[in-house]
C-alpha cells in the first residue's frame, strides 16, 4: 500500500500486508520466556506455554516445541531442541539447553547479535483443533544491556558542567528501568527511569577542546564482564571571535509528564560580555514554536525558569534561549526534554452493571468518559483476530514515528551559537550577526539519529548505482574548467531543451561546448533507458500470478493482479488476464476456494464494468517545435495529472537567463525582470518560474508580460496573462450587444468603451457587480429572525416570491425568466406582480446557484444589482442576492422542507399585513 501527501507528490510512504485465507482459531496460545535475552554463558531458558480458549476454558493437550537462531530473516532450528511437552491445566513449558545450541552451533560465540526463537503448536486432547504461536527477538548477547548516548548533546562548554543523558535498552531495545549506571570523568552515579534515561551532571575543565564520556552499567547482578561500555566524545562549543561568552541551558530532570513544572536553569558562568541583556527564550515541539518570551537578567550569572509541561509537548520538546552581546555576536544554547507518552486526551470504558457471561442479543451498557467535544470511535473485533496479529498499534510506536520526522538535529546545543539553531530545526538571519546556513532538506542526516531504511526494490537500488556509476565515469574523463563543463551537461533541464540549445547559451569557449555536449548527450541516453526499466520494476512475466507450490492461491492472486491492472488503466493485459481465469474455471463453475472465487468474480465483473466505460485513458501529447530535432512528446495520466513541475534559474554554463531582479518601481505590487542575451524570431523562447500565492483574493486580475531591449525602452510588445484562462480578456455577462464587466467589484461611477470590430459598435459597461464571487443558494436551516432582518435591511430593494419559467444557459451568461407570483416587498421596480422579469447570473455561478425550472423561489435583492441598461431596470444575481427554495404545500408535510416552509409562510403574512418597521 502506497500513499502520499498532494502537496509531496514525490514522497511516498508504503506498507506491507498479506493475502491469505482467513480462518479464526478457537483458542490462544501465549508464550512467555524467563527473560528476553540469552547470555552466552546461559545454561538454560525456559519458555512457560499458556493455552485456553477464547472464552476463558484451559485447554487439555500436547504442545510440539522447536527453538531456533534467526540471522535477519533466515531461520535455522536447532534439531536437539524439538520436544513435546504435555499441557495440563492450560499450562506447559520447555527448555533450551546451552548443549542443545552448541550441538548445532559448536562455537556459541558466533551466534552474539543474533536472536532466538522459538515455534510450538498447540494440539488439543481430541485432536480437533491446532493452533500455532512463536516467539521471536530472544537476542544472544554479552551484556543484558546496551547503552545510547543519542539523548546526550554533541558539544560543551568548556568549564561548565555538561548533562549527560545515558539511554539504556534491553536486549528487545525496551527502555531498561531501575539500572545502575557510572559516568566518568568523575565517577558520577545515577539511575535510569523508566524511559530508560539516567540523567548526571560532570565537570568540564576550561579551554579544554574535547570531552571524553565514558558511561557503564553497575548491575550487582552482573559480572564485571557483563556490564556493558560505552565511550563518546563532546566537542568544545567555538563562540564567536574567542570572545569567551558562553550560555549553560540544563534540566534537572530526565523525564517529565504532562501537569509537571520543569525547572530550567540558565547559566553564564564567567562570560565577560553577559551584562544586563535579557534572555529571549522558545519552545519547540514537533516542529512548532509552542512559546516565545523574554525574561529580564539584572545581572545574575544563574537563572531558574518554571515552566509547565502542557499536552502540545508531547513526545518531546526543546528550550533554546540566546542573548545578544552588542550587535555583532548571539550567545545561544538548547536542551532536548523527554515527555512521557500519552495521549493527548482522556478516554475510559468500562461497562455498566456488568456480568459474568451474556447471552447472544442479549443489551449491555457502556460507560465512556472523555474530554468534551472530543468524537469517539467504537470497533467491535472478535477477539481471535489479535491472535492472528499481534502486532498492536500503541501510543508508543506512534509517538516513536512522530519523533523520527522532527527536524531538530541533535539532542540540543550545538557547534557555535548558529549551529544551536540549525540543529533544532530553526532558522537565524542578521545583517551583523550572522546567520544558519541554508537547509536542503527536510529531515536531518545526523550520525545522532538512524533514518528509516527505504523498503525500495532491489532493482530501483540498482538503478541509482547504474546513474552515480555513468556520472562518475564520464566526469572523470575530464579536469579543471571542463570537468565543470561536463558535469553541468549532466544535470537535467527542466525547461525541455536538448542538448544542442542548451549549447548554444554557452559562452566559455568550444572545448566547453565538446565536453558539455558528450556528458549532455550520454546522461539523457541513459536516463532515458534508466526510466524504461524502472518502469518494469514490478512486472512479472506471462499472463497470471503464478503462486508456487499453492495452485489453488494462483487464480486469486491474479484477480488481485487484475484489480490493480484495472487502476492502472492497462485494460489490454488485464483481459488477457481475464482469459487466463476463464480457462481456470472448473466444471462446476468455481476455482477450488470460495474466496478464490469470489476474488475472480469480483475482478471479471469490475473488468467487463471499466472497460465499458473507458478503454482508451492515457492523453498523449505530441508538440513539434521548429528548430528541435524530435517532437517533445508527454503522457498524461489521472496518477501525475497534478504533479507540480517546478523550474529555476539554473547556475550551470548553459543557462538561458542570466539575471533577474525584484523591481517595485515599475508597478505598486512589484515586478519581477528577466535579463537574457537575446529573443529568437524563429525559435519560442521559454520562461518558467513559480509563484506562491500570498493572500486569496475574490477576483484574479490578469498579469502583463513586456518584452523590449535594454537600452530602447520605448520599442515593447506587451501581452496579458491569466493563470485559469487562456487569455488575458474579462470575464463578462452578455445581452445581447450589450455585455457587463464581471471582474469583481469596480466603482459606481459608470462609463462607456466604445469598440470597433467589423464595423460594429460593440458596447462595454462596466457595473458594480461580484459574478466571480457567487451568492449560493440557502440550503441550511436558516431561522426566521435572521430572513426577516435581511428582508428589512435598509439597502435591501425587493423582496419576490418568484417561479422559473425559462433559463437560457450560454458561456457569456445564464438567463432566467422568471415569473413573480407575488411581491412582498416592492423595490425601484414598480407594478411587477405577475409580470416575467429577467434575472442575469455569470455561468461559473450555476452550481452555486442551483436553479431549477418550474420551481419557487425567495428571492432578496440590492438596489446595487439592479443597472439601468438600455432604459429599463436589469436584475443581477450577485454576491449578495438572497436566493431560498420555496417548497410547495405537499413538501411542507415532510420532515425536510416543513420548517422551511413554516418560516417562509411567515416571513409572507408578516411583510404583507405589517410591513417592514424601518
Amino acid at each position: 500500500m502506497v500513499t502520499r501527501f498532494t502537496n509531496t507528490p514525490q514522497k511516498n510512504f508504503t506498507a506491507d500486508f498479506e493475502v491469505k485465507e482467513y480462518v479464526l482459531p478457537t483458542f490462544e496460545v501465549t508464550l512467555t520466556p524467563s527473560k528476553s535475552f540469552f547470555y552466552v554463558d546461559d545454561e538454560l531458558l525456559t519458555v512457560d506455554i499458556t493455552a485456553k480458549y477464547l472464552f476463558g476454558k484451559k485447554i487439555e493437550g500436547q504442545a510440539f516445541v522447536v527453538f531456533g537462531v534467526m540471522d535477519g530473516e533466515s531461520k535455522t532450528s536447532i534439531a536437539a531442541s524439538l520436544q513435546r511437552v504435555p499441557i495440563s491445566e492450560g499450562k506447559g513449558s520447555a527448555d533450551l539447553t546451552r548443549d542443545m545450541i552448541t550441538q548445532t552451533f559448536p562455537n556459541i560465540l558466533q551466534l552474539v547479535g543474533k536472536s532466538l526463537f522459538v515455534s510450538v503448536s498447540v494440539l488439543t486432547e481430541t485432536g480437533s483443533e491446532m493452533v500455532e504461536a512463536q516467539k521471536r527477538g530472544l537476542q544472544i548477547v554479552t551484556s543484558p544491556y546496551t547503552l545510547h548516548f543519542k539523548r546526550t548533546p554533541q558539544f560543551f562548554k568548556p568549564g561548565m558542567p555538561f548533562d549527560v543523558l545515558v539511554y539504556v535498552t534491553n536486549p528487545d531495545q525496551t527502555p531498561a528501568k531501575n539500572v545502575q549506571v557510572e559516568v566518568n570523568p568523575g565517577g558520577v552515579k545515577g539511575q535510569t527511569k523508566a524511559n530508560g534515561i539516567a540523567k548526571v551532571t560532570v565537570n568540564s575543565q576550561g579551554g579544554s577542546p574535547s570531552l571524553q564520556i565514558t558511561a557503564k552499567t553497575s548491575d550487582p547482578q552482573l559480572q564485571i564482564e557483563q556490564q556493558a561500555v560505552k565511550t563518546m566524545t563532546a566537542q568544545a562549543y567555538v563562540p564567536k571571535s574567542n570572545s569567551q561568552n558562553y550560555l549553560h541551558v540544563s534540566i534537572d530532570a530526565a523525564e517529565l509528564e504532562i501537569g509537571d513544572q520543569v525547572k530550567i536553569n540558565l547559566n553564564t558562568g564567567k562570560s565577560p560580555g553577559a551584562k544586563d541583556q535579557d534572555y529571549t527564550y522558545m519552545i519547540i515541539s514537533r516542529g512548532q514554536i509552542l512559546m516565545v518570551d523574554r525574561f529580564k537578567r539584572k545581572g545574575q550569572a544563574l537563572v531558574s525558569l518554571s515552566l509547565p509541561v502542557t499536552k502540545d509537548m508531547v513526545p518531546s520538546f526543546r528550550f533554546l534561549a540566546y542573548y545578544h552581546v552588542g550587535s555583532n555576536e548571539v550567545v545561544s544554547d538548547s536542551v532536548w526534554v523527554d515527555v512521557k507518552d500519552t495521549c493527548m486526551g482522556t478516554l475510559s470504558l468500562e461497562v455498566k452493571n456488568k456480568a459474568d457471561s451474556y447471552s447472544p442479543g442479549k443489551e449491555f451498557g457502556l460507560k465512556i468518559s472523555g474530554d468534551p467535544g472530543a468524537k469517539v470511535g467504537l470497533v467491535v473485533v472478535d477477539k481471535a483476530v489479535h491472535v492472528l496479529n499481534k502486532n498492536r498499534l500503541t501510543q508508543l510506536k506512534i509517538w516513536d514515528v512522530i519523533e523520527k520526522h522532527d527536524i531538530g538535529c541533535t539532542a540540543g546545543s550545538g557547534r557555535d551559537s548558529m549551529g544551536v539553531f540549525y540543529d533544532s530545526g530553526l532558522m537565524f538571519e542578521s545583517s551583523t550577526a550572522g546567520g544558519t546556513k541554508t537547509r536542503t532538506s527536510t529531515l536531518c542526516f545526523s550520525t545522532l539519529k538512524t533514518l528509516p531504511e527505504c523498503p525500495a526494490p532491489p532493482q530501483r537500488r540498482r538503478r541509482a548505482d547504474t546513474v552515480m556509476q555513468v556520472t562518475t565515469r564520464l566526469a572523470d574523463k575530464y579536469s579543471g574548467d571542463l570537468k565543470k563543463c561536463c558535469i553541468d551537461g549532466m544535470r537535467e533541464n527542466k525547461l525541455g531543451y536538448t542538448c544542442k540549445r542548451r549549447a548554444t547559451y554557452i559562452e566559455d569557449g568550444q572545448e566547453c561546448v565538446a565536453a558539455f555536449l558528450d556528458c549532455c548527450n550520454v546522461m539523457t541516453s541513459n536516463r532515458d533507458q534508466a526510466d524504461r526499466e524502472a518502469e518494469m520494476v514490478l512486472a512479472r512475466t506471462g499472463i497470471a500470478w503464478i503462486v508456487p507450490g499453492a495452485h489453488y492461491h494462483s487464480p486469486e492472486a491474479t484477480a488481485y493482479a487484475v484489480l490493480a491492472l484495472l487502476k492502472a488503466k492497462e485494460y489490454d493485459t488485464a483481459g488477457e488476464a481475464v482469459r487466463w481465469l476463464a480457462r481456470q474455471q472448473s466444471h462446476y463453475g468455481g476455482y477450488d476456494t470460495t474466496q478464490a472465487t469470489i476474488m475472480v468474480f469480483q475482478a471479471v465483473a469490475e473488468y467487463r464494468t471499466k472497460v465499458r466505460k473507458e478503454r482508451n485513458f492515457n492523453l498523449d501529447v505530441e508538440v513539434s517545435v521548429s528548430g528541435r530535432n524530435k517532437p517533445v512528446r508527454w503522457t498524461v495520466r489521472k496518477d501525475n495529472v497534478h504533479v507540480t513541475r517546478s523550474d529555476k534559474l539554473v547556475t550551470g554554463i548553459d543557462r538561458s537567463i542570466q539575471k533577474f531582479e525584484m523591481n517595485k518601481e515599475l508597478s505598486e505590487r512589484g515586478s519581477l525582470i528577466f535579463y537574457v542575451n537575446k529573443v529568437s524570431h524563429k525559435e519560442r523562447d521559454r520562461i518558467a518560474f513559480r509563484m506562491h500565492k500570498v493572500t486569496k483574493v475574490g477576483s484574479l486580475q490578469p498579469a502583463a508580460v513586456t518584452v523590449y531591449e535594454y537600452y530602447s525602452p520605448d520599442a515593447r510588445c506587451t501581452k496579458y496573462y491569466h493563470p485559469d484562462k487562456e487569455d488575458g480578456t474579462l470575464t463578462r455577462l452578455c445581452h445581447g450587444d450589450v455585455c457587463q464587466c464581471a471582474e469583481g467589484t469596480v466603482t459606481q461611477k459608470h462609463f462607456r468603451i466604445y469598440c470597433i470590430m467589423n464595423c460594429f459598435k460593440f458596447l462595454l459597461y462596466i457595473i458594480h457587480l461580484d459574478a466571480e464571487n457567487c451568492s449560493l443558494q440557502k440550503k441550511t436551516k436558516v431561522s426566521e429572525d435572521v430572513r426577516s432582518d435581511k428582508a428589512c435591511e435598509a439597502r435591501m430593494d425587493y423582496v419576490y416570491k418568484v417561479k422559473v419559467v425559462d433559463m437560457k444557459l450560454t458561456k457569456h451568461s445564464d438567463t432566467y425568466n422568471m415569473s413573480v407570483e407575488q411581491v412582498l416587498k416592492e423595490g425601484t421596480d414598480a407594478a411587477v406582480e405577475g409580470m416575467i422579469r429577467e434575472f442575469l447570473a455569470h455561468p461559473n455561478c450555476r452550481t452555486a446557484l442551483g436553479i431549477e425550472k418550474d420551481k419557487t423561489y425567495l428571492i432578496m435583492g440590492k438596489s446595487t444589482d439592479l443597472p439601468i441598461l438600455e432604459a429599463r431596470l436589469q436584475y443581477i444575481l450577485g454576491e449578495q442576492t438572497w436566493i431560498e427554495y420555496w417548497p410547495t404545500r405537499e413538501e411542507s408535510q415532510t420532515q425536510e422542507h416543513r420548517e422551511r416552509y413554516t418560516g417562509l409562510s411567515t416571513l409572507e403574512k408578516k411583510l404583507l399585513k405589517e410591513g417592514c418597521s424601518t
